[in-house]
């Protein structure tokens, strides 16, 4: 359920938020892989057995996601190839400096999006530009 997939990240500070895209950027080439929508209600935990219904054999869910790392790995490195690196891995500056107006996050925006990006590339095995190893 997304509000318990959320429950222990804190919405106005960088702590966790890397782990979070890591795991999020998984699941999304973990549909693409099984041929689901990203805009599903399909827990993840049910590739391996979509998996085991289409083309048989028995795919544990870390089997899955460690495929998936390598696909997002794969596809890093064709962007690398094609001229993009760390400063393409940005957000609208205004995201980055205008405080929201009103509501809950009123006042906030987003910062520390180096320290974010360094941490997922860690997580990923990257390097500290976000270039994969080999």
């Amino acid at each position: 359920m997304i509000s318990d997939f959320f429950a222990n990240v804190e919405l106005y500070s960088h702590e966790g938020k890397a782990v979070r895209a890591a795991e999020l950027s998984e699941n999304a080439c973990i549909f693409d892989m099984v041929s689901l929508c990203s805009f599903n209600f399909v827990p993840v935990a049910m590739a391996p057995e979509l998996l085991e219904a289409v083309i048989g054999g028995s795919h544990p869910l870390e089997q899955i996601r460690e495929i998936a790392r390598r696909v997002i790995t794969l596809e890093r490195k064709f962007n690398i190839r094609e001229g993009f690196s760390r400063k393409d891995d940005t957000l609208p500056k205004r995201f980055l400096s205008e405080p929201l107006p009103e509501g809950m996050p009123e006042g906030k925006y987003v910062d520390c999006l180096d320290k974010m990006l360094d941490d997922y590339y860690a997580i990923r095995g990257w390097d500290a530009q976000g270039n994969p190893a080999g």
